[in-house]
């Protein structure tokens, strides 16, 4: 828990440096192009003070990229819905009343490698692992879900960098708390966030609010997570 602890703090701190490296270069970006509209105003020795200026930056670099990428995602929840124990013989201090695995905090690193089929939608490869802690005292530990799968999402245009984000997946999970033998099943995923598209080329970054819910036995784990992708081309 605490390495994801740690992950999710570089994570953060990576967002904020791109955001930061966007907003200056958008301001690059102004100066050149007002400089560019009075160049025609522009005196001698103004000109040779521009020309020795440091070179401007390229409008290519600034460009919003899609394609096929990679994205990465570290963040935090908490499970709303535990399962039942399904071997009560497994904790001796279990209460007739409490029989589920109280579940509580967890923390998350998930994976996506897709590919924008279209500006407003694109398909991807899942994967990742969440550790869940639980909040009882006897023999149960704390579950590790990792788990495998397909997944597909939706883009909305906010503005020209900005998109709202709408998604979806199955997959197939492992839940293992080191206790009972390892369960298996499928597992259903969807969430909903906004990307940004930085001025740094082949970046983004975003957020999002996520519901990871293994079917077989059923549990519900929202959490929320910063993520950042990179576009290939």
């Amino acid at each position: 828990m605490m390495k994801l602890q740690t992950m999710l703090r570089m994570c953060t701190a990576l967002v904020a440096a791109l955001l930061v490296s966007s907003v200056a270069r958008a301001e690059e970006a102004k100066a050149l192009a007002a400089a560019q509209a009075s160049g025609s105003a522009v005196s001698a020795p103004a000109e040779e003070a521009a020309a020795a200026a440091p070179e401007a930056v390229d409008p290519g670099m600034l460009a919003v990229v899609r394609g096929f990428y990679m994205e990465g995602r570290v963040g935090g929840g908490y499970m709303l819905k535990n399962a039942e124990l399904a071997d009560l013989a497994a904790y001796p201090n279990a209460k007739e009343h409490d029989k589920t695995e109280a579940l509580g905090a967890g923390a998350l690193v998930h994976l996506a490698i897709g590919y924008d089929i279209t500006d407003a939608f694109a398909i991807q490869l899942l994967g990742g692992t969440t550790q869940v802690s639980t909040t009882r005292s006897d023999y149960v530990r704390d579950v590790s879900f990792a788990f495998a799968g397909l997944g597909a999402r939706g883009a909305i245009d906010l503005s020209d960098r900005l998109d709202l984000l709408l998604s979806g997946g199955v997959a197939y999970v492992s839940a293992d708390n080191q206790v009972e033998t390892a369960k298996t099943g499928i597992a259903v995923l969807g969430g909903v966030g906004v990307e940004y598209y930085v001025h740094v080329r082949h970046f983004s970054v975003g957020v999002e609010l996520q519901v990871f819910a293994p079917l077989s036995p059923t549990r519900v784990f929202v959490s929320v997570a910063p993520q950042i992708k990179y576009t290939f081309f």
